[in-house]
């Protein structure tokens, strides 16, 4: 497998590594937070689909991690409650998720050759 097909889901994964602990720096928390409710649930669900063009994919990843914030957030008011961290890590674990059915999935379809 080439690293062009691993890149997306290594930055993914390094991504939810840094959402998850912030490395015990607290100001990394409010950017590491930002930037994976902004790109990474987008970018783990864009992988089941090619679209192509590098800016494409930004764009349509972005807007598919706010939409499925703004999913996660609705169900959370819906359900009575707010627990901010809940729909953090529910989005921290459909991510990982995604990114691991695809990792296993195209290791299975290329015979298991790295």
């Amino acid at each position: 497998m080439t690293w062009a097909l691993w890149r997306p889901r290594v930055i993914v994964l390094v991504s939810v590594l840094a959402a998850a602990t912030q490395f015990g720096l607290p100001l990394l928390r409010p950017a590491a937070a930002f930037t994976f409710l902004l790109v990474c649930p987008g970018a783990a669900l864009l992988g089941f689909v090619r679209l192509g063009s590098a800016v494409t994919d930004l764009v349509v990843s972005v807007a598919l991690s706010v939409a499925l914030t703004v999913l996660v957030a609705g169900v959370t008011v819906l359900l009575g409650s707010w627990p901010l961290e809940a729909g953090f890590w529910f989005l921290l674990v459909i991510t990982l998720l995604c990114t691991a059915v695809q990792m296993v999935g195209r290791n299975y379809k290329t015979g298991g050759a790295s």
